[in-house]
C-alpha cells in the first residue's frame, strides 16, 4: 500500500473539498489502485470529452514519465479560434444520425495515427494524426491547428489534478512493467459557483 495506508490523505481531501460540493475521504474510501494500462486503450489517443466545461480530478502517487502520467494540451479548454476551428473541421460532415460513422469494431486493434476511417467514431472526439507511440508525428498534427504539444503532468509525491476536459487530453503510454499509482474520485464534477452579487 502507499503511504499513509489506502485512503486518500486528509490535506488533499480536504483541499478538493473546498473547491468541489463533494465528501472527497468517503469518495476516494475504495482507495488507491495500481493501474496497468493495456496498449490498445483508447485513451492513449488524444480526445476531448466534450464541447462544454467538465471537471475530471486523478491524483496520482509518484508518477513519472514511465508510468503512464495524464498528457494535457494547455489553453485547448478555451473557446480559442484554432480550438473553434478544429472542432468545427472535426464535426461539419456529421450533419444527421445517417452521417455519424459507426464506431470500428477495430478501434482497440488499430495502431498509428488516429484516422476516423481506421478506428471509426464515437462521442469522445479523437485528434486526426495524433500517434501516442509518436511523439513528433502528435506534436506535427498539433502545430499545423495552431495547437501546443501536450504536457504530461508527472510528480515525486501526491499530484492531484484537476482537469477540464473539455480540452485536448490523454493518458500516455505505460513502459513495459510499470505501475501507476492512482484515486480516481467520482465524476463528472462542477466547480463551486461563486456566490450571486446582491
Amino acid at each position: 500500500d502507499p503511504p499513509g495506508g489506502r485512503l486518500l490523505p486528509a490535506a488533499i481531501a480536504a483541499k478538493f473539498e473546498a473547491l468541489f460540493r463533494r465528501n472527497f475521504s468517503t469518495a476516494t474510501a475504495g482507495g488507491w489502485e495500481r493501474a496497468v494500462t493495456a496498449p490498445n486503450d483508447k485513451q492513449h489517443y488524444l480526445h476531448v470529452d466534450t464541447y462544454l466545461p467538465t471537471y475530471k480530478a486523478w491524483i496520482f502517487l509518484n508518477v513519472t514519465v514511465e508510468d503512464g502520467p495524464f498528457a494535457y494540451v494547455r489553453g485547448s479548454h478555451h473557446a480559442s479560434v484554432p480550438k473553434l476551428r478544429w472542432l468545427f473541421e472535426r464535426t461539419r460532415h456529421l450533419t444527421s444520425t445517417r452521417a455519424m460513422p459507426r464506431a470500428s469494431p477495430h478501434f482497440y486493434a488499430a495502431r498509428g495515427p488516429f484516422e476516423e476511417a481506421t478506428f471509426g467514431y464515437e462521442a469522445s472526439l479523437r485528434f486526426p494524426g495524433a500517434d501516442p507511440d509518436d511523439a513528433a508525428a502528435t506534436a506535427a498534427a498539433l502545430r499545423a491547428a495552431n495547437l501546443e504539444r501536450p504536457t504530461l503532468l508527472t510528480g515525486s509525491r501526491a499530484l492531484a489534478v484537476v482537469a477540464d476536459t473539455s480540452g485536448l487530453h490523454m493518458r500516455a503510454r505505460q513502459a513495459p512493467g510499470r505501475v501507476r499509482t492512482q484515486i480516481l474520485p467520482p465524476i463528472p464534477l462542477l466547480p463551486r459557483l461563486p456566490p450571486a452579487d446582491p
